[in-house]
């Protein structure tokens, strides 16, 4: 640019020097350098307009990269929020960073209809407030609405915002300011701020749903009375509830491979191990240190895990087995019955011509001539037929027993009655009979007669039973339990073999040699109790011997009236 100006200078000073030509050159030249200043500042010009326009430019983007930053900044602190309270208070702050604003307001709605609004941190109630005409056409036209108005002279700039969440709209964000209108930049960003919160709000709907069915699954995984538990494909518990923590007996902190939980599961049968290796349920029933009855079922669960249910099933086999017993019990007693009305029967048919036999029988051995051997052979019919008239006598007590109303008695002065009639017997046969009453009275409601016949039976065969044994012992014995009276009748014997104890009660069963028995006492015995309205049973001893035992109702002394005392 200086030499351009030079160049002009000197042509116009050759301008006014003498000559003709010389003049004429320095006009041209002074021209030239004109020319040359003149393009000179035009690209100086356009080169500062660029430079404006490039300072202009990166302003502009670095706002932008700005507002970028600071609605990014918002956006992962409200969808970093896990409660809708949070996002509602943080909400106008991180508006007020972007978009200046004297008030901001927050409508919520549930299903198009008005809930309340939200501020300082509580929601007031729809009763106590009400929408505005912005909110409802914001909340109608579910998209950013502007509006102006004058208050007091003043104009005031609005526009409402829709929250959404899971395509629904919940809330109507209001921003109010009386300076300026809302830039194109400013209507931009609010509309991102509140996508950005609406997404926040899904989310933390999303994970209060989640909390909430983890809690109710929690509850219902611990609250189950049967045990629990994950198994990961490498065999440990990943997870196990309460249940499962008590029956095994082991801390939750103690969590490791299952074969610690349930060390009695045999590594070849654990249904466990060949859930795991086949991908198949599997099932199994095994026995704890504690004596309880363990049912154990496992099913395959993805990724290569399994399931695991342990359920205490003690107290059901417990149940199982009385069910049995009882249903046994009833069989027995209709057998009984059965067998009963038979004995009735044959009893009366049968004891006719036994009383003529014996009565015939009689009136020949009152001959005085009679050979010694027909004596002797009438003798033996006499014998063999009062034989089988005691037969039918049994059979017809045993079907008409418990005809004597029941009273009170005393089990210790049956039991020593008892004894005494036995006493001669067990001597001859060097038996040894120990008494273990308890004190007295021990009372029960029977009937005197017929239980001595049930224990004089009872002791009698115990008597047979010891009779082989080098320790010839029995011990009867009565206590009170509870509302009962239990008669205990022990002896030293072989005992009663497993495989009959079903039978032992059935009319005509006997394990006494030929002759020796007719099977009729221990069912005539079990007959007569059941009418007492009490049980009688074998029950397992330690020792060898067998024992039964006669459970009674103990007798109740009735309450004695209050009588009334008149005071004059």
């Amino acid at each position: 640019m200086v030499a351009c100006t030079a160049i002009a200078t000197v042509g116009i000073i050759g301008v006014f020097q003498p000559g003709p030509g010389l003049r004429y050159s320095a006009l041209a030249t002074s021209f030239a350098g004109l020319l040359v200043a003149l393009g000179l500042a035009g690209v100086s010009a356009v080169r500062r307009r660029e430079r404006r326009l490039v300072r202009r430019h990166d302003d502009l983007l670095h706002a932008q990269i700005l507002r970028t930053a600071q609605l990014l900044a918002s956006a992962r602190e409200l969808t970093s929020e896990s409660a809708e309270a949070a996002i509602y208070l943080g909400l106008p702050r991180h508006a007020e960073r972007l978009v200046p604003a004297d008030d901001f307001r927050l409508a919520l709605f549930e299903e198009q209809r008005f809930a309340g609004r939200f501020a300082g941190g509580e929601l007031a109630e729809a009763s106590t407030t009400q929408p505005t005409s912005l909110e409802l056409h914001a909340l109608q036209a579910s998209a950013c609405v502007e509006r102006s108005y004058l208050d007091g002279g003043a104009t005031v700039f609005e526009m409402g915002l829709p929250l959404c969440a899971a395509g629904s709209l919940i809330a109507v964000f209001t921003i109010r300011r009386g300076t300026t209108p809302f830039t194109a930049h400013e209507l931009d960003d609010a509309a991102i701020l509140c996508a950005h919160a609406g997404i926040a709000l899904e989310k933390a709907r999303a994970v209060a749903q989640i909390v909430c069915i983890k809690r109710e699954w929690e509850v219902l995984f611990h609250s189950t009375t049967e045990g629990l538990a994950l198994v990961g494909a490498d065999g440990a518990v990943r997870r196990a509830n309460d249940a499962l923590v008590a029956i095994a007996g082991m801390p939750a902190a103690g969590r490791d491979h299952h074969a610690g939980w349930f060390p009695a599961l045999a590594a070849e049968g654990c249904p466990i191990c060949e859930t795991l290796a086949s991908g198949r349920p599997s099932s199994a029933l095994l026995a704890d240190a504690a004596g309880r009855s363990l049912e154990v079922t496992t099913t395959p669960a993805s990724p290569g895990g399994a399931a695991l249910v342990v359920r205490d099933v003690t107290q059901a086999r417990a149940a199982d087995e009385n069910l049995r017993q009882a249903r046994q019990r009833m069989f027995e007693s209709e057998k009984l019955a059965a067998v009963g009305r038979l004995a009735a029967g044959v009893s009366h048919e049968v004891n006719n011509p036994l009383m003529g036999i014996g009565g015939l029988a009689s009136i020949l051995l009152e001959e005085e001539h009679l050979p010694g051997d027909t004596r002797e052979a009438v003798e033996l019919i006499q014998r063999e037929a009062r034989r089988a008239a005691k037969i039918t006598r049994d059979l017809l007590h045993f079907v008409r027993i418990g005809e004597s109303a029941p009273e009170c008695v005393d089990a210790n002065e049956l039991v020593r009655e008892v004894a005494r009639l036995r006493a001669l017997a067990q001597r001859g046969a060097d038996v040894t009979l120990t008494l273990r009453l308890d004190e007295p009275p021990v009372l029960a409601l029977a009937s005197s007669a017929p239980l001595v016949q049930v224990l004089m039976n009872l002791v009698t065969n115990a008597e047979d039973a010891v009779t082989g044994s080098a320790h010839r012992e029995i011990l009867v014995a009565t206590e009170r339990a509870g509302s009962s009276v239990r008669i205990i009748v022990d002896d030293s014997g072989p005992g009663v073999a497993p495989e009959v104890l079903d039978q032992v009660f059935e009319p005509f069963f006997t394990t006494k040699a030929p002759g020796k028995g007719t099977g009729l006492g221990l069912s005539l015995c079990y007959s007569i109790i059941q009418q007492l309205g009490g049980t009688i049973r074998v029950e397992e001893k330690a020792g060898p011997g067998a024992r039964f035992a006669v459970v009674l109702p103990a007798f109740v002394a009735p309450a004695q009236p209050v009588r009334a005392v008149r005071v004059a």
